[in-house]
């Protein structure tokens, strides 16, 4: 018997979130192959650019090696032969000889031209490599948060066990309504660092184990407070406590001033 599930409608899980439907260990291994593509893009880029590097106190120049010189290299070429063959015509091993003196017209263009293209394709190859690196970098957090979660998930049903349960205690009489107006407010001061959280982690602005643990960090201290009032028996939802705690505040103000009044 076969059960069509057409009517549901039925699509796969976006690439973006694909994520959350991993395990812990798949997840690592996701983060160390993002982190294998984020050194050779890296590597890419220093690799490309290597040729196109002046190095200083270097004794025999790329371009003297090579037998096709690039554009930024028939400059290097030029002066270390000049450096090289300092009697030879008019050859001057000055190199803040303006370069008009030591080159012709269709060097200079040839020189500028070449260097301007190479350096047109490392800025683009640059720019290339920068988005992919930035793109891998915002998916390895996206993966290390996921997988904090797992475990900051956890927790936190403890910790709004530890608010629950100290809340029910406190109640002496009145009902519900103050208590459940207290966790609904809790609640939705946790949701709230738990999305904070999640965001500032992705953008980079804190770390992703931060990120995954801030709503429970902002949550914990309300935990211990009432759990600390539930063990003193205090008496925080009862009105007849603020009234007593009203008056008793009323009246230290009124004789603190009457003090002064009287000096």
């Amino acid at each position: 018997m076969v059960i069509s599930l057409d009517s549901l409608k039925l699509s796969r899980t976006k690439k973006e979130r694909s994520y959350r439907t991993k395990n812990s260990h798949h997840l690592a291994a996701d983060v160390a192959s993002m982190r294998e593509r984020i050194a050779e893009a890296k590597a890419r880029v220093r690799e490309y650019a290597a040729p196109f590097w002046a190095v200083a106190h270097q004794d025999e120049l790329h371009a003297a090696e090579s037998s096709t010189p690039r554009g930024a290299d028939i400059l290097q070429l030029k002066v270390h032969l000049a450096q090289k063959q300092p009697e030879e015509g008019n050859v001057t091993t000055d190199l803040a000889t303006p370069l008009p003196t030591l080159y012709t017209k269709t060097d200079l263009e040839s020189i500028y031209t070449h260097a301007m293209k190479h350096a047109r394709e490392c800025k683009s190859e640059a720019a290339v490599q920068a988005i992919e690196v930035r793109y891998l970098e915002r998916d390895v957090r996206r993966h290390e948060l996921e997988r904090y979660k797992m475990l900051s998930w956890a927790i936190s049903c403890l910790v709004i066990f530890l608010v629950g349960a100290p809340l029910g205690a406190i109640i002496k009489k009145g009902g519900l309504g103050v208590p459940f107006l207290i966790a609904t407010v809790l609640i939705v001061w946790h949701y709230m660092f738990d999305m904070l959280g999640e965001r500032w982690a992705i953008a980079g602005i804190i770390s992703t184990l931060i990120g995954a643990w801030l709503p429970n960090m902002m949550l914990l201290p309300f935990a211990v407070f009432f759990l600390y009032k539930a063990y003193k028996d205090a008496r925080l939802l009862e009105y007849d406590f603020y009234v007593m705690l009203f008056e008793r505040t009323k009246k230290y103000i009124t004789t603190q001033t009457r003090k002064l009044t009287r000096q």
